[in-house]
């Protein structure tokens, strides 16, 4: 009896030390890793030599118009931009057009590439990515269907605000992508972009513990 409970206090003991002090620097350990990879993307400087097969934009919130403003305005312009010099070959803009009582995202970013003179044979379009994994779970699936072959597979561009350029890469990875990124070029500082960043953290430590490739 005397042996069995000293073999609880033990274990308890073990549980209380792991709690203590174990937990505490792990968390931390990945809260620095999270900052110093976000902070790394954020802060590159971003060049294309090759021409890459697809450009990925991720989509944001739109006006109720249908109008892009803020970070998916910069994000678009950015592959536009990309696309008119020659980068880019084709434009894949992923997001959601659901809970919107008018246009949606995609649809948003359509429109604005067609008017500023992107041909609808090079657009592509991912309608359900409803976040930053699914976007690019869905993009495997559509340039699959591409017919592209296993190197230009590799030559896929994924466009965000600079922030969010560490999470993309690391997940696209574990999709079988290369992980190419570019950072959108924001014209004027983003609203609540302070916020972005600091939630940014904790979605990047969430989607390293979780967003792997279902099979």
């Amino acid at each position: 009896m005397i042996s069995q409970q000293f073999r609880m206090k033990k274990k308890h003991s073990k549980i209380s030390w792991f709690l203590r002090y174990l937990f505490p620097l792990s968390v931390s350990a990945l809260l620095i890793i999270a900052i110093f990879d976000i902070q790394r993307c954020k802060n590159q400087k971003y060049q294309i030599r090759d021409p890459h097969q697809v450009g990925v934009v991720f989509g944001a919130a739109v006006k109720s118009s249908g109008r892009l403003f803020g970070a998916l305005l910069y994000r678009t312009n950015t592959a536009i931009h990309l696309y008119k010099v020659g980068k880019i070959k084709k434009l894949l803009f992923s997001g959601s057009d659901q809970g919107y009582s008018g246009i949606g995202e995609t649809e948003a970013m359509r429109i604005h590439a067609r008017r500023s003179g992107v041909p609808e044979k090079d657009i592509l379009l991912d309608r359900y990515g409803h976040d930053t994994q699914k976007s690019i779970a869905n993009t495997q699936k559509i340039v699959s269907a591409q017919t592209l072959s296993q190197k230009e597979m590799q030559h896929i561009l994924f466009i965000s605000q600079g922030y969010h350029l560490a999470r993309i890469r690391f997940i696209a990875r574990r999709y079988g992508f290369s992980g190419k990124i570019f950072a959108a070029q924001d014209e004027m500082p983003l609203e609540k972009q302070h916020f972005f960043e600091f939630r940014e953290i904790f979605a990047y430590l969430f989607d390293l513990l979780f967003a792997w490739p279902q099979h």
